[in-house]
């Protein structure tokens, strides 16, 4: 019976070893999958967490929340628009465009900066879950926040939507989608399995992923006549 015990210990470890092989080869993940509830979760419950890290579908739900939300809202201001100058105009007659222009471009301006805001962590937690540093975020933020400033500026002076954005315009815009790109193509990559200084592996988290000690030396017949 004790050799059945001892030959049983072995085999059991022989199949977690060959698990824990095909696991690695396969690349599967070790949790649950996530959809599109628990990546938006994710997502809010982590919003002010800027060292932590981010698996890729929690991401990329979470991008498409955000998107949906900024569209939705877009839209939801220009009907909002549309119906205050139709009150404007019953009450005071024909309004001037210079006296609407500064409230039609913080009503249409918000849910982008809404969408850079609610990003911005992901993103930097995304960085962290693959092993790089979030610089190319910070730099984008403040492209956008120096862009967002400059085209300000320019239709202020203007009253209108309708400006010429100059060559610094064009810079900014170009270097603010470059950046965009880059945190694209670095939100597609798979998560690190192992541990990084910023955390666990939110998807490899199991042991399974980790070096697995060696066996116990099975006991001696002479050792169990004792016992």
């Amino acid at each position: 019976m004790d050799s059945s015990g001892s030959s049983h210990h072995h085999s059991t470890y022989g199949e977690r070893s060959q698990r824990a092989h095909r696991h690695r080869r396969h690349n599967k993940s070790t949790t649950r999958r996530v959809n599109f509830l628990s990546g938006v979760w994710a997502g809010f419950a982590n919003l002010f967490n800027f060292w932590g890290r981010m698996r890729r579908s929690e991401y990329w739900w979470f991008f498409l929340f955000s998107i949906l939300f900024a569209i939705g809202s877009y839209l939801g201001m220009l009907i909002w628009l549309d119906s205050g100058e139709q009150i404007l105009f019953e009450k005071y007659g024909m309004v001037d465009d210079y006296k609407m222009f500064p409230y039609e471009y913080t009503s249409l301006s918000w849910p982008f900066y809404v969408l850079m805001a609610l990003l911005f962590s992901a993103q930097v937690r995304r960085f962290h879950d693959v092993g790089l540093y979030a610089w190319v975020p910070y730099a984008k933020l403040l492209v956008f926040a120096v862009l967002a400033f400059y085209l300000y500026r320019l239709a202020h002076a203007a009253h209108s939507f309708h400006f010429d954005m100059g060559v610094i315009g064009w810079l900014l815009l170009l270097a603010f989608l470059a950046l965009a790109g880059v945190i694209a193509y670095t939100a597609c990559k798979d998560s690190e399995k192992e541990r990084n200084k910023w955390g666990r592996s939110p998807k490899y988290r199991r042991k399974i992923y980790e070096e697995l000690p060696p066996p116990p030396n099975a006991p001696r017949r002479g050792n169990l006549r004792k016992m």
